[in-house]
């Protein structure tokens, strides 16, 4: 029996529809996308699966047990990112896009 390690695991698809909010056009007004996450104190331990909603803007993952915030480096339209009271180990493990505006790394 092998153990999933927490950076395989994927956020749970029922977390992710209940998170997503604010519909609104690509950058390039070519289709629509979600544009906001929050799931915040939803037990997550990765946010793997977060990155095929590469339009997002806001993003809120606070009061989980994240410890990698890696797969945000696919995000490249990220302006808000509230990542507070988790278990994270780098504060920048991954490259912040240019837009990124405001960011909370607090309680980690």
């Amino acid at each position: 029996m092998t153990i999933d390690t927490d950076e395989e695991t994927p956020i749970d698809e029922q977390v992710l529809k209940n998170g997503l909010h604010c519909i609104g056009k690509t950058f390039n007004n070519a289709r629509h996308a979600f544009l906001s996450l929050s799931i915040p104190d939803s037990n997550l331990n990765s946010i793997k699966g977060l990155d095929k909603f590469k339009y997002l803007q806001n993003v809120d993952v606070s009061g989980n047990n994240l410890v990698s915030l890696k797969l945000l480096g696919s995000i490249k339209h990220l302006i808000k990112l509230n990542a507070s009271n988790n278990k994270l180990r780098f504060t920048f493990d991954f490259l912040p896009p240019a837009n990124l505006e405001w960011v909370d790394y607090s309680g980690n």
